[in-house]
């Protein structure tokens, strides 16, 4: 695509910083609305901007992509330790953590090689792409699955005929100050060598992280 070193920084660091920011308030949303429905939303997420990245036309639309991407991991995440710890007790819980220990582990281990084995196979030209559109097929099968395995209901206020009090479980201003607080603390780490200027956000990403703490013990 002709990118740049910048591309490329933000190419590999732009789904880190997304996946951060919203990871913990997508936990948060899980508790609160059910672990199957932001399971789905993000499978379908991740999912979608996979295959926006493989047919990316430009630089600019791969980084925007791979934004997303991290967007859609991070709200998947953190509802597969969340649906362990609610689903499972005693040795289950145990045998559970020892079958996701092993599928990350793998998958670390062969994530690389398959993703050069693909370049390999279809060229530096568009092999890069199939390391993208390869997770449609897997995110398909991750919803399919979903909708026949997981316990139901999948969208918990509607069940308990509570949605004010779960819009005020998921503290909107606490979630909002918090990703802030977590931006300004790690963009630093990925635009820092680009601008020197962005480290300047470490003592804000200090006080938000505080005025978040302060926020939390009030509410």
């Amino acid at each position: 695509l002709g990118a740049s070193p910048s591309d490329l920084q933000w190419v590999l660091s732009g789904y880190a910083l997304t996946f951060g920011v919203v990871l913990v308030a997508a936990g948060r949303a899980g508790d609160v609305l059910g672990r199957g429905l932001m399971f789905a939303l993000g499978t379908v997420v991740f999912t979608g901007a996979s295959v926006w990245a493989g047919l990316a036309p430009d630089p600019g639309s791969l980084t925007l992509a791979r934004f997303v991407q991290g967007a859609g991991s991070g709200v998947l995440t953190p509802q597969v330790m969340g649906m362990m710890q609610r689903y499972f007790r005693g040795a289950e819980l145990g045998r559970a953590y020892g079958w996701f220990g092993m599928i990350s582990g793998v998958s670390v281990a062969v994530g690389p090689l398959l993703g050069g084995a693909l370049v390999g196979l279809f060229g530096t030209d568009d092999g890069w792409r199939w390391t993208f559109l390869l997770n449609a097929p897997i995110g398909i099968a991750c919803l399919v699955l979903a909708l026949l395995w997981f316990p139901r209901p999948w969208f918990e206020p509607a069940r308990r005929g509570a949605r004010g009090r779960a819009a005020r479980n998921l503290d909107p201003v606490g979630s909002l100050v918090l990703g802030l607080g977590l931006l300004a603390l790690l963009l630093p780490f990925v635009y820092g060598r680009e601008d020197g200027r962005v480290w300047w956000l470490l003592p804000g990403s200090l006080v938000l992280l505080a005025l978040w703490w302060a926020w939390e013990r009030f509410y």
